[in-house]
């Protein structure tokens, strides 16, 4: 009987003794975040992990980072990263913190109030080069004569080869690196009845990779778009078709043949039909004498403003019938 009693005693002794190491230990008690995991596209880098659930409660989860340098030379600290500690949700963007081409050790644990979860590990470090790059999306336009892209603006980081090609068997293919995205970019001027294709890639230089290739995309200049109604204002000495616009007419009256009018484009030498386009503030008029067979040019070396006076002396010379 005695013993039974001292057995009780002991029982309840340990009970008692055993409760405030429970407390002290309930901080490793919440579950640590399993999982981890980086998902990387672009550059852009974000950790994931299984969120840990507490019925009722809103658990926060802290992230840090140690890159080869913090590893190497300070003593292997740990940085919180900086837009996710703490968070609420079961990832982070570290784009921000991933600023070197080494391997980065990543880790995250939970916390609910004073309790706090033990850290969970990366199981294999990150390094940036293996982002997953992807062919950019791409626009390709055709303004006049100009064959014109606009590329998908993916950050300082990209830069852009841009390969294109007239649509006709054993053509040359040009490239031209673009260094930024979504601006556009002039690339040719197109003949009329003429078609272009053209195709792009990314480059990351920090890395030294580059995307695949998009697929091509195709325009082409159709040979009718030479003639719009503003060739009526500038019959009747209004000029202002003169700076407006990018056609070239055809069929002048009076015995006069207007081969072309525009705005010549900036890498343009020599002006011609061919330099119908947008440039430098100025335009050019080419006139043909039907009877004569010859060319002459009156360039408006006037700011687009005042080519309004230049339109009325060129209507005028057409409707006189004169040459010049």
């Amino acid at each position: 009987m005695v013993l039974e009693e001292i057995s009780t005693s002991l029982i309840m002794w340990f009970s008692y003794a055993l409760i405030p190491c429970l407390l002290i230990d309930a901080v490793a008690v919440l579950p640590a975040p399993q999982n981890l995991s980086v998902q990387s596209t672009n550059m852009k880098h974000v950790l994931t992990w299984s969120p840990v659930v507490v019925p009722e409660e809103i658990i926060h989860y802290s992230v840090e980072y140690q890159g080869e340098y913090e590893s190497l030379y300070m003593s292997h600290i740990w940085i919180p990263s900086s837009w996710c500690s703490p968070t609420a949700g079961p990832e982070c963007d570290i784009t921000d913190d991933i600023t070197a081409t080494v391997p980065y050790n990543l880790r995250v644990r939970a916390t609910l109030g004073s309790q706090t979860s033990a850290w969970s590990t990366l199981k294999q470090p990150f390094n940036r080069n293996s982002t997953i790059l992807t062919p950019p999306e791409m626009e390709v336009t055709q303004d006049g004569f100009h064959l014109v892209i606009k590329l998908e603006d993916l950050g300082p980081q990209f830069e852009y080869f841009v390969a294109y090609w007239r649509k006709e068997s054993g053509a040359e293919e040009h490239v031209k690196m673009v260094r930024n995205g979504g601006v556009p970019v002039h690339l040719e001027t197109m003949e009329p009845g003429s078609a272009f294709c053209v195709k792009a890639q990314t480059f990351v230089k920090a890395i030294g990779r580059h995307s695949a290739f998009s697929q091509a995309e195709c325009v082409k200049v159709q040979e009718n778009n030479q003639f719009t109604p503003e060739v009526n204002q500038l019959q009747k000495g209004g000029g202002r078709s003169l700076c407006n616009g990018r056609t070239v007419f055809q069929g002048a009256p009076r015995g006069l043949h207007l081969a072309g009018w525009g705005w010549g484009p900036a890498e343009a030498g020599n002006c011609g039909l061919r330099d119908t386009g947008a440039s430098r503030g100025k335009s050019l008029l080419l006139f043909s004498s039907m009877s004569k067979g010859q060319e002459k040019s009156l360039p408006c070396s006037c700011p687009r403003s005042n080519c309004l006076r230049q339109g009325r002396v060129a209507a005028g010379a057409l409707s006189a019938g004169q040459e010049m």
